[in-house]
């Protein structure tokens, strides 16, 4: 009888820090690319990182860019496509991103539809704005 009281109370437990965070999750306003409202920057990379990513619910690529309006994450593209084409960023490459800026978790963001770096160009996205991974 002793262990059918502690299931209950367990699982209760689990639900009660569970359910706050998917809570949050689900009411973070994810940003969709908008074709119409495409704008360019330019600027350095400070740092690249992989990590799931929130708006493609991938393992994803993104890069810290320091630009003169200010720091932006960019999301790129999942990480398994960057690697079967070979794209790849370094800190401190110089880089001009065209693709739809965003506000996420109260930081700027954007999303890309392609990267130039010197004389490579870098497609994630066709001009609707319709992911090519």
């Amino acid at each position: 009888m002793r262990i059918r009281g502690r299931v209950p109370f367990a699982v209760s437990l689990i639900l009660l820090f569970v359910t706050p965070a998917a809570c949050e999750q689900a009411n973070k306003r994810i940003p969709k690319f908008d074709p119409t409202s495409q704008t360019t920057i330019t600027g350095v990379i400070d740092q690249t990182s992989e990590y799931r990513c929130p708006i493609s619910g991938a393992i994803g690529s993104h890069l810290t860019v320091s630009s003169p309006e200010g720091i932006v994450e960019v999301h790129l593209a999942a990480s398994k496509f960057l690697k079967e084409y070979g794209f790849a960023f370094a800190k401190g490459d110089i880089v001009k991103v065209t693709g739809t800026q965003a506000v996420f978790d109260g930081k700027p963001a954007m999303l890309a539809r392609q990267v130039k770096v010197g004389k490579r160009t870098y497609f994630f996205r066709d001009e609707k704005g319709i992911p090519l991974w």
